[in-house]
Parts: C-alpha cells; structure tokens; sequence
C-alpha cells in the first residue's frame, strides 16, 4: 500500500477542524526553571475539539481501556489506517511512531517518521506469508510472527529544562508497558470511539477507530508525570483494528487446569457396564 498524505479526509473539511483545534492550544511556559515545558491543552479539551460537536462523548480518563487490554492489537480484515490529530511535543521532529512484532519488539515497521504533521495519514496492509504476517506501508515491509502487533512511540524520552537541546540517546515506549524498562510507565492510553463525527465530517470515530494518546517523557524527567501524567504528547487514531487482551495468569492457570482435565478423562478407561445376575 502507498504512503498517504492527507488522503483520509477532505481537506476543505479538515482545515476547519485545524484551525479549531490550533486556537485552543497555544503553548505557555510555565517557569524560568522549567521552561522547556509547556502547558497544552489537556486531552478532554482534545478530544472535545476533534468532534464536531461542542464536547465529546468519550471521557477522560474514565473510558480509556484497561493498560491489560490495549497491548496488543489486530487488524479488522487485511487494512488499517492511521491518523495523526495532534503533536505539540517538544519532540514532534524526533518523534517516530509505527508498529511492532508481539514475538520481538525490536522488529517493527515505522508509519511517521520525525516531522510528520497534523493529519497525515498511513495505509496499513497485512498479508499471510510463508513464516508469518507480512504488514506493509507505502515501500517498507516487516514481516511478524503472527497477526498480533502493538504500537511503539521512539523519541528524545527526555528534556533538560537547563537545557533543551542536550543530545540524548532515543527512548523507544510501548503500548506493552512491561517492555517499557526505562520507567516503568504506561506512556499509552487507548479510547474507543462511540460514533461521532469528527474531523469536519471527513471521519466518524467509531467502535473500530481508536484515539491513542501518548506521553512521551521518561517518567523521571517529567516533572508532573507521577501524579498525573497528560497524555497528549502524541494522539493518533487507528482505524480498522481490535485489541487484544493479554490472558491474566489465573487465566493461563484456569485454561490449563481444563486443559489437564480434560486430558486425564480421555485417559481414564471406560468401564464394562454392570450386569445383573440372575437368580
């Protein structure tokens, strides 16, 4: 599939919706001593202006899906597509966000790259290969061991409020916060549409579209982060995917209790039926 630039929508629809969406997020400095942070819009007040309505029905943080349930996704069919709605971070030129493989996190396919801009958009196809799933965008392809992916975030990971320029060695963020070493953290929030219109009428965010909201700061260098993260660094929306819940270990223990069950009637010899002796 080819790289699309802007083709999801009509343009004459979205430029309303950018303009909306710019006025209500410039960007303030906070302090001289932290003065590479800023203060952005947070992503209620995001989401509020993607819709066309005046408030969105998904609320945050209460609808976003449980950090067990929005590791790991699948495609709806063999086509996806995602979005970019916002990136006001200090890191948009670093930032690169794509796909990963469940089976290896360090074989991944890149949707944008650094400097990619509100409401550019990549076609996602996946094709069954010999060895695997082949997932494809614009020329670049990587081929997964199965049809399970999630969804990584790479950038700068950190801001010297001294020093904002300070080079730093890239931090990679996964929807799986286990992967996620550096901090600990859950740098991902997944929310399921509800079917409004959003975009100026070029989208509908429905039950297969999700908003998925980033932070994008190590945990440790963001100086609210532990209280109360934002996550509006990064928001993209997929469309045409599902998640894929991770079982919990009692359910991995209930499946393979069944399991042995099982296994041990079909072991278990039948025995001859009781006769009745006659007298």
């Amino acid at each position: 599939m080819v790289k699309e630039r802007g083709a999801m929508f009509d343009h004459s629809h979205f430029f309303g919706f950018q303009k909306k969406l710019i006025a209500g997020s410039a960007l303030v400095a906070i302090s001289s001593t932290q003065s590479a942070f800023a203060v952005e819009d947070d992503l209620q007040t995001i989401f509020d202006n993607l819709v066309d309505t005046p408030t969105s029905t998904v609320t945050v943080p209460d609808d976003a899906l449980d950090d067990i349930n929005d590791s790991y996704w699948s495609i709806i069919g063999n086509m996806s597509s995602a979005t970019i709605v916002l990136e006001l971070a200090g890191n948009e030129d670093d930032n690169v966000f794509g796909l990963f493989d469940q089976a290896d996190p360090t074989n991944q396919l890149t949707l944008f790259s650094g400097g990619a801009s509100i409401g550019e958009s990549a076609s996602v196809s996946i094709t069954s290969v010999m060895g695997g799933y082949e997932f494809s965008v614009g020329g670049d392809s990587a081929i997964f061991a199965s049809e399970k992916f999630g969804y990584f975030l790479t950038g700068p990971g950190f801001i010297n409020p001294t020093d904002p320029v300070q080079p730093v060695s890239p931090v990679t963020f996964f929807s799986d916060t286990s992967l996620n070493t550096d901090d600990s953290f859950d740098h991902m929030m997944a929310y399921q549409g509800e079917g409004e219109s959003i975009m100026g009428g070029s989208m509908v965010w429905d039950e297969d579209t999700y908003a998925l909201a980033w932070e994008d700061l190590l945990a440790q260098n963001h100086p609210e982060y532990e209280n109360e993260p934002d996550f509006n660094d990064f928001v993209v929306l997929v469309k045409d995917v599902r998640p894929m819940a991770i079982p919990e270990p009692r359910t991995y223990l209930l499946l393979a209790t069944t399991l042995g069950i099982a296994a041990a009637l079909r072991r278990t010899p039948k025995r001859a039926p009781l006769r009745s002796s006659k007298k």
